[in-house]
């Protein structure tokens, strides 16, 4: 459970007990608020779980491994992040929908990019960070949702979870060994428009 730092303490004695190093570490607990019971219409409703799930206790995870990682010869982390990280939300999108959408989610999401390039910064060259902010990905979403959204969307379709894992993988090998404190954006161009 990543929002208790005694379990996520638990987690890392138990990696350190069981290995040495570690080469990669992506970081991709979020909580988007679906099941958010205390969500009220109001717009500007802000509430703290978000950030410390999606922030600080990636930050906290983070440099808990970060000894971990250095004793690596390609060490990279990967934080996923939204494009609701550069990106106001279209309520529009939302409307007639029991969707929500949170401002203190895209506020974190905004912070773990910041956060990316800040680290990239501080532990390079030993440990390469980078971002991936991925768009809308299918999840069932109601069809007004997605009509109004693949609308705006050049690739007319959601994101889907192997467009997320081929990102990954990019960042996970050497094929970008000269690639560190970047957010790439895999949205089908919706951020384009």
């Amino acid at each position: 459970n990543l929002n208790n730092k005694n379990e996520i303490d638990s987690m890392v004695y138990k990696i350190k007990k069981k290995y040495k190093k570690i080469d990669i570490l992506i970081n991709n607990a979020s909580y988007v608020g679906s099941d958010d019971k205390d969500f009220k219409k109001d717009k500007i409703f802000y509430n703290e779980k978000y950030e410390n799930l999606n922030l600080s206790n990636t930050i906290y995870l983070t440099n808990s491994l970060v000894p971990m990682l250095k004793k690596s010869q390609s060490a990279s982390i990967i934080n996923i992040s939204s494009i609701y990280s550069s990106l106001a939300y279209d309520y529009n999108l939302y409307k007639n929908t029991k969707m929500r959408a949170p401002l203190a989610y895209g506020v974190s999401k905004a912070g773990l990019v910041q956060y990316s390039k800040m680290l990239a910064s501080a532990l390079g060259p030993k440990i390469r960070i980078n971002s991936i902010s991925p768009g809308g990905i299918y999840r069932n979403q109601p069809k007004k949702f997605i009509k109004k959204y693949l609308e705006k969307t050049p690739l007319k379709r959601m994101c889907r979870e192997e467009d997320v894992a081929n990102a990954v993988v990019f960042f996970s090998s050497d094929l970008s060994n000269y690639i560190t404190g970047q957010n790439l954006i895999i949205d089908g161009g919706y951020s384009s428009l």
